[in-house]
Parts: C-alpha cells; sequence; structure tokens
C-alpha cells in the first residue's frame, strides 16, 4: 500500500505537478498563506525566487528513485540475518546499525547516485554565470 501511495502521484503529468508546486509555494500560495495564519512569518516570502521550490520539487521528483533502490535491498535481505542477530540478543537499532545498513550500503549509494546529479544538473549554472551574479544577490539582500 505504501509503495502504490509513493507510485500514484507519478502518474500526474510533470507539467501539472510543475503549476501545484507554483500554486503551493507562489508568495500568495498555501504555505506562505498557512505561515502568516500561525503568525511565523510577518510578510510573504518569495518561496520560488529563493529557489526553495526549486529544491522541493527536484526532491520530490527523484526520491521515488532512492526510494525503490532502498526498498529492493531491504527485500533482498535474507531474513534468517535478521532472526539470528535477535536470538542472540541485538535490539532493533542495533539489528538496524549492523546488520540491515552495511547490507544495503551499495544500493544506497546506487540510489543516491542518480539522485545527486540529477540535482546537480538542474541546478548548475554556466561557468562566468556565478561569479557574475554573487554580487547581485548579495548586495539584493543587504
Amino acid at each position: 500500500m505504501l509503495l502504490l501511495l509513493l507510485i500514484a502521484p507519478y502518474w500526474v503529468n510533470e507539467i501539472l505537478r510543475a503549476f501545484a508546486f507554483r500554486i503551493l509555494f507562489s508568495t500568495s500560495g498555501v504555505i506562505n498563506n498557512a505561515l502568516l495564519s500561525l503568525h511565523l512569518l510577518c510578510a510573504p516570502v518569495d518561496l520560488i525566487g529563493n529557489d526553495i521550490a526549486l529544491y522541493a520539487g527536484l526532491s520530490y521528483a527523484y526520491i521515488l528513485m532512492m526510494v525503490f533502490s532502498l526498498y529492493n535491498a531491504i527485500e533482498s535481505l535474507a531474513h534468517n540475518q535478521i532472526e539470528a542477530a535477535r536470538d542472540l540478543g541485538a535490539p532493533w537499532w542495533h539489528i538496524h546499525l549492523f546488520v540491515v545498513m552495511p547490507f544495503a550500503k551499495a544500493r544506497y549509494r546506487f540510489g543516491l547516485h542518480p539522485c545527486v546529479h540529477a540535482h546537480r544538473g538542474c541546478t548548475c549554472r554556466p561557468a562566468g554565470a556565478w561569479r557574475a551574479s554573487y554580487p547581485l544577490v548579495y548586495a539584493n539582500r543587504l
């Protein structure tokens, strides 16, 4: 059931998801209105201009690769190893730390690698663009 809940939003088109994120993160959007009504902000914040919406959208788009990789790693773990650790008296956190995590480490790297490179590819700037915009970005924040 959890796997179905993770896959269901990916049936929706990328454009519709982008518009939904724009509605959520705009200055008059759901997140700003919630923060204003809770009195955590005194004025709306430009979440789209500050790249918060960009990172949230990219994380949402690429999290499925990471989850599937870890799910496959944990499902392929032999239950005999976990039972042996329980029989030896290991607590649950010890089993997770010393049995499950070392087994899933290679799959974790396998799932993390495309996610990191996808983020890097979507957020990189040309070599001179960062240096050219660096004073402007921080001058506007002062």
